[in-house]
């Protein structure tokens, strides 16, 4: 029999992607990673059960931690606006799940993600997922290729609606039925800001400071550069009766650089933390980028040039508006995801 390792929140993506692996013949080891919070549900351990599968379960707490908390409390602090879902699936999850399958000798590993891998020209990409609304290829862009290899992805080709229906009909309810879970998951409904700041109180962003336009010009003060983010119109003071947004957080300086609305566009993007499946996929002429935030996200082909030191620079066909440092960005050739990088100043 085939054996399988199955990453396992115990929701209803990773309950139909147990089932649908068993239907294709797979032995499903479930690995349920701790994070942070408690460890796996009465509902799950009894679905586990159920389906004769067996139930490991990790404590990744502290590398969570090491990986994704910290560095995102270490980049609000210096003005950068990150996203840790793109860090916990690159840096911890998979990594987790990978060392699972390692200690047993499994191959395949699986996850409940809604994105598909298939080969191109002989190499593992991820390709969007059959649901637009619920595609999570923006957050995998820096797997590696070696870990693509190993990778089954049983929602690709379904709907979040199909997958609530499957479970249903399998007799499982009680998952189909859970409302989708929303947010930061270690904020646990908090406003980050609140969170940053109970990790230091005194810490950098929290002291008030200048508001000034780009000439340098005094428009006011700030209550801490952490209760801003670039493209932020909210407690900007107007200059000349217009409206003013954030253009860029000056840390060193602690000073809030504001500007009017259309001089938030930006023609270029700089990458770096580069990661590509095969760097020489920047000369297609099909490229287009994603970026998530505040901001607008570009439309339109790209152009990708690789730079002496590895950052990619990005030259957009049409302009994005309030693209902040600290934001992934991932590269696309149509419905093939590329690799990606984080946006930097």
């Amino acid at each position: 029999m085939k054996h399988i390792v199955l990453g396992m929140s115990g929701g209803v993506d990773s309950v139909a992607a147990a089932l649908l692996l068993q239907d294709q013949g797979y032995e499903v080891t479930a690995v349920h990673l701790r994070l942070s919070g408690a460890g796996p549900s009465a509902g799950l351990l009894r679905f586990c059960s159920e389906r004769n599968m067996e139930l490991a379960c990790v404590d990744g707490r502290e590398l969570f931690d090491r990986e994704v908390v910290q560095p995102f409390i270490r980049d609000y602090r210096n003005g950068y606006t990150p996203n840790p879902c793109a860090y916990c699936n690159n840096a911890v999850k998979w990594r987790l799940l990978q060392e699972a399958a390692d200690r047993q000798g499994i191959d395949k590993i699986a996850t409940g993600h809604y994105i598909r891998v298939r080969d191109y020209n002989g190499t593992p990409y991820i390709y969007k997922g059959k649901d637009r609304e619920k595609d999570q290829s923006y957050f995998l862009w820096g797997l590696k290729r070696e870990l693509l290899a190993r990778a089954v992805m049983p929602l690709g080709d379904l709907t979040k609606k199909e997958v609530r229906l499957f479970v249903a009909g399998r007799g499982y309810p009680v998952f189909s039925g859970q409302p989708e879970s929303m947010g930061i998951c270690f904020l646990q409904g908090r406003d980050y800001r609140d969170f940053i700041r109970s990790a230091d109180p005194a810490g950098a962003g929290t002291l008030p400071g200048e508001i000034t336009d780009r000439a340098g010009n005094s428009l006011g003060h700030h209550s801490g550069l952490l209760n801003y983010t670039v493209g932020q119109k909210r407690e900007v003071p107007l200059r000349n009766g217009q409206p003013m947004y954030v253009a860029a957080l000056d840390t060193a300086a602690n000073k809030l650089i504001v500007d009017s609305k259309e001089q938030l566009f930006s023609g270029e993007l700089l990458l770096g933390s580069v990661n590509l499946i095969n760097p020489g996929d920047i000369r297609h002429d099909d490229l287009e980028v994603k970026v998530r935030g505040i901001g607008q996200n570009p439309e339109g082909p790209v152009q990708v040039t690789q730079q002496p030191d590895g950052t990619l620079q990005v030259r957009l066909s049409s302009p994005a508006w309030a693209v902040a440092p600290g934001q992934p960005a991932a590269l696309y050739s149509r419905e093939r995801l590329l690799g990606g990088g984080i946006i930097t100043p």
